[in-house]
């Protein structure tokens, strides 16, 4: 501390600057910053920590080096820039003071420091003695402060891009792109807390620091001005060939793939895009997102001739939804393309020619079929936002859906009600899923351990609401009826249902065969098939516990008179599951599928082994969708 014979003249003396002021450290040059001014440099601040902060944990980051090290040289660049932009003010003295702050050389900083000595008391005395631990306190408020604003400014950022959708994007990276500007204000931030250049510089040149820092305000950092708004960020690693990111083109769309997106050509070179929304026969104007090796994918951005075929969709969502592609194609020609679709999995995965396959059989119910639907929900902030299904090209987003066109009225009803449940409940703390089945009673069911119960024909079959059955109840008769007569026309005495789960096809083909029996790997879904059978008074039904890899242990049919029909899930049959099977050697199969692409590639391996394909029926158990169910019928070679 200074001898008190030593104190300088108080600090409301007058000066002879006008523009001088004094500032919590003593005097300020230049105007004195508004409240914006500084919050933005708190932020600014703040987001450079928040660079050291995520490259620390690189790990679990996209960061990387060079990003990191780059974003901190422009912060630099510009925080030196800024200081020798700003213009010299007319130097002021003083009275000769007597002070141990500084040298009296004559040079720069010395000429700074008698010129500011006697209005900074306090700063001499915490600036005195190296050990009084004050640069570290600047050091630690510096730290603090900017971790949190720079978190807070790159968490906004990051989410703001999160919620619209960039594939292939790397929002990390592009933020702190986008940020830089602001990273460049830690810089300024820095010299003027004094924490990062006063850390290890004499006290002359601690007070010098202090002195240009407070010259140096908000208003005379500039921006990053080189980019204009329009300008797009391009995602890391983004392809640019044959097209730039979101080059704009047009596409003569002539078909469409199994997930239900649009593909033409364009240029001279017939190059391949898939445009998701678009329809055969249509000219569009496409913005391109991805080039991959041999095609692009483009966002449709505004048919320039719309196809006879293209209707109005029914929901508001289509297009940012994920459950529906098909809801601005006509049904009729829906029905059509699904059949095609199928033919080229034959030709193209199979290798199957010269077989027909028979048209769709359409849904009664072209809306409001579903009975069964499972939205999610996301937790933000301790509330629970979207409700809904994944948005359209993404794996991770929710759009928020009140009303769901393709299920049942009271389904939308109920959903109203757990809508508003789940948003005031202020207990959920992670994200989930809602469950609605509606009972054949219509009783709308949540509880995924409830027993639902489900007509089909005079059948009545009851299973957990949780466990798998048909979800469009309003086609499963003619559904299980062609099952039924497909397995009959192979001329077996019995049936044995792969996959029975509660009994559907066993239960309903039982009557027509000798005997029937069903094998399902769940415990409780056997206990509901003999339940069942008991209900609807079947007698010559007989179900199994136990993996369909090893069905055939217990089967006591002889091969030579049984017909197998196969319900695997999505992913299709097991290796494992179709040796067996072609050990076995059964008279006939009948192969229900959800997904026709691995029904033909099960199909390549059951033709090695001596069967021939005889029929191909499609459904169409999913209006409005991509998706269809295919059933196809094989015999075993003479």
């Amino acid at each position: 501390a200074l001898p008190r014979s030593r104190t300088p003249a108080p600090l409301h003396m007058e000066h002879p600057d006008p523009d001088f002021q004094h500032g919590p450290l003593g005097p300020r040059l230049g105007p004195r910053p508004t409240a914006q001014a500084r919050l933005a440099l708190g932020l600014g601040a703040l987001g450079s920590l928040s660079c050291w902060l995520v490259y620390s944990l690189a790990p679990l980051s996209t960061l990387s080096l060079a990003a990191h090290t780059r974003i901190q040289s422009m912060a630099l660049e510009r925080a030196h820039t800024g200081l020798a932009a700003r213009p010299a003010r007319p130097a002021w003295t003083s009275p000769p003071h007597e002070t141990p702050l500084g040298p009296s050389d004559g040079s720069p900083s010395g000429q700074l420091d008698r010129a500011d000595q006697h209005q900074r008391p306090r700063l001499a005395r915490l600036t005195a003695s190296p050990s009084a631990g004050t640069e570290g306190v600047f050091f630690m408020a510096a730290l603090v402060g900017t971790f949190l604003g720079g978190l807070w400014t790159l968490w906004t950022q990051v989410r703001s891009k999160s919620n619209s959708y960039a594939p292939d994007c790397t929002p990390l990276v592009v933020d702190l792109e986008a940020a830089a500007p602001a990273v460049a204000l830690l810089a300024t931030s820095g010299i003027r807390s004094g924490g990062f250049h006063s850390w290890t510089q004499s006290r002359s040149e601690v007070v010098s620091s202090f002195a240009v820092a407070d010259d140096l305000e908000m208003d005379n950092i500039e921006m990053d001005k080189d980019k204009d708004e329009d300008n797009v960020n391009v995602p890391r690693g983004f392809q640019a060939e044959p097209f730039e990111y979101h080059q704009e083109i047009e596409v003569e769309i002539d078909n469409l793939t199994n997930l239900g997106m649009g593909v033409g050509r364009t240029g001279s070179t017939g190059w391949v895009v898939m445009v998701p929304g678009s329809l055969p026969n249509e000219l569009v104007l496409a913005r391109v997102f991805r080039n991959k090796p041999n095609y692009s994918e483009a966002d449709l951005v505004k048919v320039l001739r719309p196809s006879p075929d293209r209707v109005e969709p029914r929901c508001k969502l289509f297009g940012d939804c994920g459950g529906c592609q098909y809801q601005n194609f006509a049904y009729e020609r829906q029905l059509e393309w699904k059949r095609s679709q199928v033919v080229e999995l034959l030709e193209h995965m199979a290798g199957v020619t010269g077989v027909d396959v028979a048209p769709v059989c359409g849904s009664p119910k072209e809306y409001e079929y579903r009975s069964k639907i499972t939205p999610h929900y996301k937790v933000w902030k301790k509330k629970v936002s979207d409700i809904g299904f994944l948005r359209n090209g993404s794996r991770k987003l929710y759009v928020d859906v009140d009303h769901c066109h393709i299920t049942t009225p009271n389904i939308n009803e109920k959903l109203v009600e757990q809508r508003a449940k789940l948003k005031s409940n202020k207990l959920i703390k992670k994200d989930g899923t809602l469950l609605l089945r509606e009972s054949a009673t219509g009783e709308v069911i949540t509880n995924g351990n409830q027993v639902c119960e489900e007509k089909v024909d005079d059948l009545t079959f009851r299973f957990l609401t949780r466990d798998f059955f048909q979800n469009n109840p309003s086609i499963l008769p003619k559904f299980v009826d062609h099952v039924r007569t497909q397995a009959l026309e192979a001329g077996a005495k019995y049936l044995v249902d792969a996959y029975c789960g509660s009994g559907l096809f066993a239960l309903s083909c039982a009557r027509s065969f000798e005997s029937v029996a069903g094998v399902e790997v769940s415990a409780g879904s056997i206990q509901f098939a003999k339940e069942n059978a008991e209900r609807n008074n079947i007698t010559n039904a007989v179900f199994h516990e136990g993996s369909a890899e090893t069905i055939f242990q217990e089967v006591t049919f002889p091969a030579s008179e049984t017909v197998v029909v196969i319900d695997p899930p999505r992913k299709g049959c097991s290796e494992d599951f179709i040796r067996q099977l072609l050990e076995y050697q059964p008279k006939g199969l009948v192969y229900i599928s959800c997904n026709p692409a691995t029904q033909m590639r099960d199909l390549v391996l059951l033709r090695e082994g001596g069967y021939e394909l005889s029929f191909v029926q499609p459904f169409d158990l999913f209006p409005q969708t991509r998706h269809l169910e295919c059933v196809i019928t094989c015999v075993r070679a003479s």
